[in-house]
């Protein structure tokens, strides 16, 4: 259920048309900004063993990147003999980059965070094209449930910055459990 989650979420936001590098060049920008860069590498704690121990890469090259993993317990309701099970799993996305100027990391963070908002919410619509990324995968749909709320973060981890985390909750329905 948790895996599956991450999964979906992480290569939606990979997606070339629905993804967060597709949405970045609408996002509205404020007096002279500028589109932040698009994301580099997506990373998620089932795949990579960085975002598995609670850190984002330090490669240069990898950067700037979004990661994807749980934050979180994910109760499940003490049901036996269903057909199915239903949990709220908390996901978080960071943003990581190395930026000579905080201030300037913050703002492509947050821009950048605005393109992920967006593209989530095209997740979750109810087309066609949404609905098949988010329904059964290894018997795993989700939905949304609860709030996004975006976490103003500045945490080094050795030369790369989380400058901003999305949070959300999404409802994860086991149609196998």
């Amino acid at each position: 259920m948790i895996l599956e989650s991450v999964r979906i979420i992480s290569d939606w936001l990979q997606d070339a048309t629905y993804g967060v590098n597709a949405k970045l060049a609408g996002v509205p920008l404020d007096g002279s900004d500028t589109v932040p860069p698009d994301i580099v590498t997506f990373l998620e704690e089932t795949t990579s063993g960085v975002v598995a121990r609670g850190r984002l890469p330090e490669d240069e090259a990898l950067l700037p990147c979004l990661a994807v993993l749980q934050r979180g317990a994910v109760e499940l309701p003490a049901t036996v003999g269903t057909s199915h099970q239903e949990g709220d799993v908390p996901i978080a996305i960071w943003y990581g980059a190395r930026d000579k100027d905080s201030e300037d990391g913050r703002k492509d963070a947050y821009y950048t965070m605005r393109a992920v908002r967006r593209s989530l919410r095209e997740l979750f619509k109810d087309d066609a094209t949404p609905k098949a990324a988010r329904s059964d995968r290894s018997g795993i749909s989700l939905s949304p449930s609860g709030t996004v709320s975006l976490q103003p973060v500045f945490t080094l981890e050795g030369d790369t910055s989380v400058s901003a985390a999305l949070e959300l909750t999404v409802k994860a329905r086991d149609s196998s459990p």
